[in-house]
């Protein structure tokens, strides 16, 4: 009986760990900005430049495309591939 409690209280541990990240940056297509708040960079390229985040949000080839001004390293990063992986553990050396 003890054993079925503890198994259901580490199971709930360990889902609330892996699902408890979140995404810190919004994104919202350029296509739902107003033109007037779209800007254009020394490329030609469309943006839009996000204050809160401090992000530039481009669509390039329609992919998406974010530059932030800083980085900013996370205690629980979430890594799109081993690349990303190991590019912020280089960092944090």
């Amino acid at each position: 009986m003890n054993f079925n409690k503890i198994i259901c209280l580490f199971l709930f541990f360990l889902g609330v760990s892996v699902f408890g990240q979140k995404d810190s940056l919004r994104y919202i297509p350029l296509s739902q900005y107003p033109p007037e708040l779209l800007k254009v960079d020394e490329f030609g390229n469309k943006y839009y430049y996000d204050e809160r985040q401090k992000a530039k949000f481009y669509e390039i080839n329609g992919e998406t495309v974010v530059v932030m001004d800083e980085l900013t390293l996370l205690n629980k990063p979430k890594f799109n591939n081993q690349l990303d992986k190991n590019y912020y553990y280089f960092l944090n050396k």
